[in-house]
Formats: C-alpha cells, sequence, structure tokens
C-alpha cells in the first residue's frame, strides 16, 4: 500500500491511498481536518514493467488498439471523434 499526503494547510489536505490492503476507517480525524481522502486501486508497482514485457516480447497484442492525434487547434474534432471511438481506441490532443 503507498500512501500519500499533501498538506495544502494546516487542517486540510489530500491522502491518497493507493493499492489492495484494507485501510481501517478513521473517517472522524479526516472530516474534522478538511481532509481529503481519494482510493486508487488500478495495478500493483509492478504490473507497468510486466506489461512492457510482455509488449517487447510479443505475449501482448495490441494490434486491436488505435489512436488519432489532433493539434489544438482541431480540438472539437478530437472531441467528436471521441465520442464515437469504440474501446481500444484513443484520441490524443496535441498542444
Amino acid at each position: 500500500m503507498i500512501i500519500k499526503y499533501a498538506q495544502t494547510g494546516f487542517e486540510a489536505g489530500q491522502l491518497t491511498i493507493e493499492g489492495r490492503e484494507a485501510v481501517p476507517p478513521q473517517a472522524g480525524g479526516l472530516v474534522l481536518r478538511g481532509i481529503t481522502l481519494v482510493g486508487s486501486f488500478w495495478f500493483d508497482r509492478d504490473a507497468p514493467g510486466r506489461v512492457v514485457e510482455m509488449i517487447a516480447s510479443g505475449q501482448l497484442d495490441l494490434s486491436r488498439i488505435q489512436s488519432h492525434s489532433y493539434p489544438l487547434e482541431q480540438v472539437n474534432q478530437a472531441l467528436a471523434t471521441a465520442a464515437g471511438l469504440p474501446v481500444f481506441q484513443q484520441n490524443v490532443l496535441v498542444p
């Protein structure tokens, strides 16, 4: 479990908890001090490296992934295209 605390003031801030382990509920203290609790359950810290290895070895087929790139001036076209994209397709807006 990774716990990150970004304090914006003595009595306020954000607590980010990343991982799968159970976290004991102590919401009262968070509420009284104005702290926002944000959870993130995406993958363990070794997963990105394993995915890169799978791509490099050919174990992971990326042929279904398609992407589109648009300059910032075409933001409306990028948004319109993104609205109709199926899964495994992405739009990238380049500033």
